[in-house]
């Protein structure tokens, strides 16, 4: 995993938790250990922001679709 830049003023879009790590191109949520990425934030509405492991299973389940 990328090492934290900094601790900022990030709030998770899904619990609402301010104990967030900032990294490079995400967040990571302390509280609920969910990861998002930073292009969604203040872009699409909180609660239609998926988690990483949300879109990873979307994408793993479409794969096994197709095979």
């Amino acid at each position: 995993m990328d090492n934290p830049v900094k601790r900022i003023k990030f709030i998770c879009p899904r619990c609402k938790s301010e104990d967030i790590l900032e990294f490079e191109d995400f967040i990571s949520c302390n509280k609920c250990d969910l990861d998002f990425d930073k292009e969604f934030l203040g872009v699409i509405d909180n609660e239609n922001i998926l988690a990483r492991q949300e879109l990873k299973g979307i994408i793993d389940a479409l794969y096994d679709k197709e095979r």
